[in-house]
């Protein structure tokens, strides 16, 4: 049941980020999508579940599941977070589920 109520979270966050589609609904629909997003993700937290979400961290095999590398420009970028396709989760302190994320690959010339 778990993993369905995280695919669940996957759905709402993939909702957020398509501004396109989410700026064209009312604004009292999106306050009540939010709404109940929060409502969930705090029962989530109640419970134990806490997200992993590592943007612009070094990679990390044991929290992480590399999913592509991607060129950088900037050095310090190097094997570091650039993107979270997915986040993961712990649950009492146990992966439950690893992130999903893009990788920097710095290539010097």
């Amino acid at each position: 049941m778990l993993f369905d109520l995280l695919d669940l979270t996957d759905s709402f966050e993939l909702a957020f980020a398509n501004q396109t589609a989410w700026s064209a609904v009312g604004e009292n629909w999106r306050k009540g999508v939010e709404y109940i997003y929060t409502k969930l993700v705090g029962i989530l937290k109640d419970h134990g579940l806490e997200a992993i979400n590592p943007l612009g961290e070094p990679f990390d095999p044991v929290n992480q599941e590399s999913l592509e590398s991607v060129a950088v420009d900037k050095e310090d970028q190097d094997g570091r977070v650039v993107a979270v396709m997915k986040k993961g989760y712990r649950l009492q302190g146990r992966v439950l589920r690893p992130a999903q994320v893009k990788v920097g690959a710095f290539n010097k010339k």
